[in-house]
């Protein structure tokens, strides 16, 4: 069953998939445990031409992308994903990440935001917000964003890195 594009995505991605995608796509899992990334981002654009509209598929893909540091080109696999899957806290990570690639910090830190209020026992957007605002020398937000991760799980080691670097600076 394909999507249609212009209408939001409502159904669990993997199970909109045709057979054959899901098999291209396990395959392409393989081929990204093996880091061979150019590999499975061939295999994803197959997938994608069996469900063009698929959302995992099209985030998947850009994650591949990432990887290998094509942030351009993650950004618009991401893009295409999120649009048709907004309410996708993993996607906003993944694209703050990409957006951090291409230096752009503050549509990161909206993406770290975002994914934040969307899946709110989530410490990661924190911790990466806090070493953004780091990075920024913008110190208070940072200890403020490392002890919101850190509430959210105490193991974080990027908070408790951010943390530690954070106490050089004072």
């Amino acid at each position: 069953m394909n999507h249609d594009p212009r209408e939001p995505y409502t159904a669990n991605p993997m199970l909109d998939l045709p057979d054959e995608a899901k098999r291209i796509l396990g395959a392409a899992r393989e081929e990204e445990a093996l880091g061979s990334y150019d590999r499975a981002i061939q295999l994803l654009t197959e997938a994608l031409a069996l469900s063009p509209a698929n959302p995992y598929l099209l985030a998947k893909r850009g994650c591949s992308k990432l990887a290998l540091e094509r942030f351009e080109e993650a950004l618009a696999d991401f893009d295409a994903s999120l649009a048709l899957n907004p309410a996708a806290p993993v996607t906003l990570l993944f694209r703050a990440e990409a957006k951090e690639g291409i230096e752009d910090l503050e549509g990161a830190l909206d993406d770290y935001r975002v994914s934040a209020e969307l899946d709110p026992g989530n410490s990661l957007p924190h911790s990466a917000s806090g070493m953004i605002f780091l990075f920024r020398k913008q110190y208070g937000l940072a200890r403020e964003a490392f002890l919101s991760a850190l509430d959210r799980d105490p193991d974080d080691s990027l908070a408790l890195q951010g943390l530690d670097d954070l106490s050089v600076f004072k």
